[in-house]
């Protein structure tokens, strides 16, 4: 029996989700929430590059957070984002970003979610307040909304990792984001990009506390009167 393997080119879509908003002077409004859901595909030996942190954390989170939103009701409308090939150089988000299924403009704000399993269960790092000090202001208020049992929410560090995932396409277009992820450098975790990266791995308390943060945030942004002022460059 032969076997072999091909590589060609394909094209693999983003998967948008879109929950209207209950405010008709804010339904026109927007606030995306996202998370690739891509990993390292399957190689030339057949190994399958299952990415249960990078990044089906993310997209879990996201999922529960469409979830918990769509019950909710906010006044904005959002758009749930689960984006293809971020592993490749942001190449969804940056294709939404450049034929958006609504005006830039609209866009109040992004928050995007990679790789949240690994780590401890009592903090998580968020990316992006210096560029936008309205979304920090949002963030402390997130965590006073409703506890989601997170002692530290760390700031202001693991810059080196602020261009590496899909909300910065978001902010090159103007649009204020923040990035949540799992620990300050991406070596604390020995799986990453590797095919170890497996179920088994993954701190099912530390996802779910990083979604109810997310959440409370993504509800703030949602539903204030007024929307955060565009990132600093």
């Amino acid at each position: 029996m032969a076997s072999g393997t091909s590589v060609g080119r394909v094209d693999i879509p983003n998967v948008v989700g879109y929950l209207q908003g209950s405010d008709p002077a804010l339904r026109e409004q927007f606030v995306v929430v996202g998370a690739h859901y891509d990993h390292l595909g399957v190689d030339a030996r057949g190994r399958v590059g299952f990415g249960a942190d990078d990044n089906a954390s993310g997209t879990a989170a996201l999922l529960e957070i469409a979830q918990a939103m769509a019950i909710a009701g906010p006044r904005r409308s959002v758009l749930f984002c689960a984006f293809a090939a971020e592993e490749d150089g942001l190449l969804g988000s940056r294709a939404f970003c450049e034929n958006p299924p609504v005006p830039i403009p609209s866009i109040v704000a992004m928050l995007n979610f990679d790789m949240l399993g690994v780590g401890s269960k009592s903090e998580v790092v968020v990316l992006g307040t210096r560029q936008n000090p309205d979304l920090e202001k949002t963030l402390k208020r997130a965590r006073k909304t409703r506890d989601c049992r997170l002692k530290r929410v760390i700031t202001g560090k693991a810059g080196h990792l602020w261009e590496r995932s899909d909300q910065f396409a978001f902010h090159e277009v103007g649009i204020p984001a923040l990035f949540f992820f799992e620990a300050v450098s991406e070596q604390d975790n020995p799986d990453y990009h590797t095919f170890r990266d497996t179920i088994d791995l993954l701190d099912m308390v530390k996802i779910t506390r990083t979604a109810r943060l997310g959440f409370n945030s993504a509800w703030l942004l949602a539903t204030d009167e007024e929307r955060p002022s565009a990132p600093s460059r």
